[in-house]
């Protein structure tokens, strides 16, 4: 195939799959869904799209097949609003609320992303996922930790702390853990990769955990969250990160990989072509 064509068709190509309709759906345990104005639920079983609709969110549909839907109390649910990120939809957790999975997330390896907001600087900002069990604490999270912008700690418990400055502008969040090494990425930026991290995570709330002093809740926003239960493809990571990237308006760095494959094929096809017309010369 002439490689100017073949060029012309991979651009055309990596184009069009920028923008995905769906994420990846193999061994997804969690999908979470501000847009989908069809999964959420006041405490009166009203959506955001009927008259009488009160804000305050009391179920949160999973909409994996794994059915592991989020619920909340009447005195502790995050409340609706429907133009905050960029534009889109979003649920709102001002501290102290919250939301239980109705079961619990285990896994060994896994990648999740979240799209967030998190509300300024300082201590107490608590975690996204977490465990309403007393030291099984979730990944990310988000609270201080000495100096450091995330930390991971090991030793069957799986932490992310943060620390300032907050991501207070929207952003996608992706933590990823394959044969225990965890790497973190902000807008497909990685700012993160620790080593020899063990054990099994498990996740159970949304927006807070215990601690020996009290709890841990989030304050910011959540539109979105993705849980695999396996460690995605490279190529997979950049599948999603188009989908949400497109979806939310944040913008997602190009892949070096496809940056490079096309300018090695543009290469090819114009020292060809160089060649072409030197000998019809």
């Amino acid at each position: 195939m002439n490689p100017i064509k073949l060029y012309v068709a991979l651009t055309a190509l990596i184009l069009t799959t920028q923008v995905q309709a769906t994420p990846v759906t193999s061994g997804l345990q969690l999908w979470l869904d501000a847009t989908d104005s069809s999964t959420i639920f006041d405490g009166g079983g009203l959506t955001p799209d009927q008259a009488g609709f009160t804000g305050s969110v009391a179920l949160w549909s999973d909409k994996s097949s794994a059915s592991r839907d989020a619920t909340a109390a009447p005195t502790s649910s995050p409340t609706y609003d429907a133009m905050a990120l960029n534009g889109r939809p979003t649920i709102t957790f001002s501290g102290g609320v919250f939301f239980d999975l109705t079961s619990t997330i285990s896994s060994t390896e896994e990648t999740i992303f979240i799209v967030t907001r998190m509300f300024g600087n300082g201590d107490n900002k608590g975690p996204w996922l977490g465990n309403s069990a007393a030291e099984l604490h979730g990944v990310p999270g988000s609270f201080f930790n000495d100096n450091d912008r995330y930390f991971v700690g090991t030793n069957d418990r799986l932490f992310v702390y943060f620390s300032t400055p907050a991501p207070t502008n929207d952003t996608i969040v992706m933590e990823k853990r394959a044969s225990d090494q965890v790497t973190i990425l902000e807008n497909g930026n990685t700012v993160l990769s620790e080593l020899a991290v063990t054990g099994t995570m498990e996740i159970n709330t949304i927006g807070w955990f215990p601690i020996d002093s009290g709890v841990r809740s989030f304050t910011g926003e959540i539109s979105e969250i993705l849980f695999y239960d396996r460690a995605l493809t490279q190529g997979e990571v950049i599948e999603v990160h188009n989908y949400l990237g497109a979806k939310y308006a944040v913008p997602v760095p190009e892949p070096e990989t496809w940056a490079m494959l096309l300018a090695g094929l543009l290469f090819i096809g114009l020292a060809k072509r160089h060649r072409s017309n030197i000998h019809k010369n």
